[in-house]
């Protein structure tokens, strides 16, 4: 178990809202959420992780990861 404060200072990340919860697991898939796990929702070309978000709350999530894609810096425009 790591807590949420935790979590994101090994990553680099700063964590926003209330509360500091304890994560005891974490899935990219809504249908897997337990009660107290970090759900990852990543931003995809084909399906957008943020569309589930309700769906994993509803399953108990105890917090969120906005994952957005790399994208490479636009060129110059023509």
């Amino acid at each position: 178990m790591i807590r949420l404060s935790e979590l994101a200072a090994r990553l680099g990340l700063k964590a926003l809202g209330p509360g500091d919860p304890e994560l005891s697991g974490l899935a990219d898939d809504s249908r897997e959420i337990e009660p107290g796990w970090l759900f990852v929702a990543f931003a995809g070309a084909n399906s957008d992780g943020r569309q589930f978000l309700a769906q994993a709350r509803a399953r108990g999530a105890a917090a969120t990861l906005l994952a957005e894609p790399d994208l490479p810096e636009a060129g110059p425009r023509l």
